[in-house]
């Protein structure tokens, strides 16, 4: 399963790793923001030409049908240790999939909070591949 699906990829991921780097920790919470609202309209779009209906589960707690939701606040090292441990989970920047991307919010001394979806399939890698990383930048909600 990939969660890095080329045509939800946000603008801000382009560039070099130094690039991408530097925008998401001297970012502002507005291109965090956008960057999140692209991959979900772009999540919207594929799902509709595939004849998909999402519905939005208003006033009650979905469940997460096994899947868990990580939340990372882009302090990190850069180590790359993440990356060959989660088979690719995250990226060489400790990044999270942007397939999995819906959420994110202010955080002190960052450009914000991202939250992420994981299904059941991919837990364990995301689990290994952030134990993996040497600062605590990727958490379990």
């Amino acid at each position: 399963m990939s969660v890095h699906t080329p045509e939800l990829r946000p603008p801000l991921l382009e560039g070099s790793d130094d690039e991408v780097l530097r925008r998401l920790t001297g970012g502002s919470l507005a291109d965090l923001a956008a960057a999140v609202e692209y991959v979900c309209m772009q999540r919207r779009n594929r799902l509709r030409q595939l004849g998909i209906t999402a519905h939005a589960q208003c006033g009650r707690r979905p469940g997460l049908a096994g899947g868990r939701v990580l939340v990372t606040d882009f302090q990190t090292d850069w180590c790359v240790a993440a990356e060959p441990e989660s088979d690719g989970f995250y990226d060489s920047n400790d990044v999270p999939g942007w397939d999995t991307w819906f959420h994110c919010e202010p955080a002190p001394e960052s450009s914000g909070l991202l939250y992420c979806y994981v299904p059941q399939q991919l837990v364990e890698l995301a689990d290994r591949g952030m134990w993996a990383i040497p600062v605590q930048c990727v958490r379990w909600v």
